[in-house]
Order: structure tokens, then sequence, then C-alpha cells
């Protein structure tokens, strides 16, 4: 709720305005009474579970009502007045689009801008292999296509424990056209109720979590190749592992020592074998 006017408010000032809003309102009490200041067309649905669960509703819907296309937004978030209109530009030649972050502080204000920029330029394709160990493809900074969905839903389940990664990750298995966009952003708001922000910190709960989402991820796309295989069984062994505390401190030091400047989602979370370790 305290970050609903930002939101909605960057939506009214959108240079292209011909779109609905959907949402998935998972308990949140007085949404109706919020939208009703905004002169915005809303259609809102009541939460099914759990958060991939809410997602993998919210695409089931809007693909089985019709639309052409999806611009994906985050409600903690906030965005540029160009960047509804950008993303239909480039949807007209691309099967998906992912844009810029610039990361703000819980309060709004930008504090680092242009970050994906620092690691991929403008126009660049995004290709399975982008995504094999990190993500930049969230919801708040990506668009698609609706067809290129439909052909994803019956893959998409309420237990996944990454969604966007896996939802990206499966839809580039497929000859897709996914371009990057330097020409607009997303306000991603880096506070301490965000599921994950960026840059992640490299301490000994977000490595025991990392080494539990990348297990988990790699697990369900075992099926879409030997890499996938593979990495599961990796983490599978570095979670064993991990749990020998000793094993464990030494493992968070080399990912400290060998970190990524400016890293994805989930990048400085590496096997043993990167980090030099047996």
């Amino acid at each position: 709720m305290p970050y609903l006017d930002d939101y909605l408010g960057s939506l009214t000032e959108q240079e292209f305005s011909d779109f609905d809003l959907v949402l998935i309102n998972d308990g949140l009490d007085g949404l109706c009474e919020k939208l009703g200041n905004y002169d915005i067309d809303a259609e809102i649905f009541a939460g099914v579970g759990s958060v991939p669960d809410n997602r993998r509703r919210l695409i089931e819907i809007v693909v089985g009502a019709g639309y052409e296309k999806i611009i994906f937004t985050d409600c903690d978030d906030f965005y540029p007045p160009e960047r509804f209109r950008v993303s239909e530009d480039l949807l007209q030649r691309c099967d998906a689009v992912v844009n810029d972050l610039d990361l703000v502080s819980e309060t709004g204000e930008i504090v680092e801008s242009s970050y994906l920029s620092r690691r991929l330029s403008n126009g660049q394709s995004i290709t399975s292999q982008n995504l094999i160990h990190s993500n930049m493809m969230g919801l708040t900074n990506t668009a698609v296509r609706c067809g290129v969905l439909a052909r994803q839903i019956g893959y998409l389940r309420g237990d996944l424990d990454i969604f966007d990664w896996y939802l990206w990750s499966h839809v580039l298995q497929k000859e897709t056209r996914v371009s990057f966009t330097s020409l607009t952003s997303s306000q991603y708001r880096v506070y301490a109720g965000n599921t994950l922000g960026l840059p992640q910190p490299i301490n000994e709960l977000s490595v025991r979590k990392g080494i539990k989402v990348k297990r988990i991820h790699y697990q369900n796309l075992a099926a879409c190749g030997e890499i996938y295989n593979t990495l599961f069984r990796i983490y599978s062994e570095v979670q064993v592992k991990s749990n020998d505390l000793g094993w464990l401190d030494a493992y968070v030091a080399a990912l400290q020592e060998v970190r990524v400047e400016n890293p994805m989602w989930w990048e400085n979370i590496r096997t043993p074998g990167e980090v030099l370790m047996l």
C-alpha cells in the first residue's frame, strides 16, 4: 500500500495509454478505493495461493482474454512515461523485450541508474545462454507477445521457487526473438521487503538461499538439456557440503573474492569449480 501511489501515478503518465490494468490482489485491503483515485481501466482478481500460483494465474487470465501483448509491472515499482510506448514499439518486431533497471530506495530516490546497461548493450539479443547462470528478466522489466506465453502455460507450476527466471528460461528454449533496450527503464525499488533486490549480498544467509534456488531451478529445467542436469547435480552436492560450516565459510569467502560487479540476479552464486574450490 505505501508504494501504490507511485505505481499508479506512473501508469497514468504513460505516453502509450491504450492499455488495461489486470491485477492479482493477494489480500491487500483498500485496493479498490485506491484505484478509484486514478483514471485507469482495471480488473482485479483474487489471489489463488503462492506467488508463483498468482503469477501463473495472471498469465492464464490475460492470455485467455485474448490480449495481444503483456507489459509486466510490479506494484512496488514505478515506471517512466515512455516505458509502455517503447515496449509496444519493440514488440512489433520482437517476441519479448527486457528493459533497463534504475535502482531506487524505499522512498523512491534513484540510487543507481541504467543498472543493466553496464552489462548489456541496446538492441542486444537475449538467448537461453544468457540465462543459464543468472537472470536479468524479472516481471518488472519485461514485455511479451501473448502467443509466446500461451505455449508456456502447461509448464508453469505453483512449486516454482523463482518464477521469473524459470519462465523466461523456458521461453528461450524455443526460437524466440528477445531484445534488450536501454531506451527505457523500470524504477526497481530495493528495500527490506523486496524478495530479491540488486545487487544481492554475499553472506551465509544469502548463499544458502542461492544454493537452494539454483538447485531447484536447474531441477525444474532438467528436461531442457544436459547443462541443467549437470548444474542440478553440482548444486545438489554443494547443498550437502554446505552443511559443513567450515566448508560453507570457505565457500562464502571464495565467492566474495570473485564477486561480479553489477551482478545479475543469482550471478554471484557460483559453482565451486568456478571459484577454485574442491
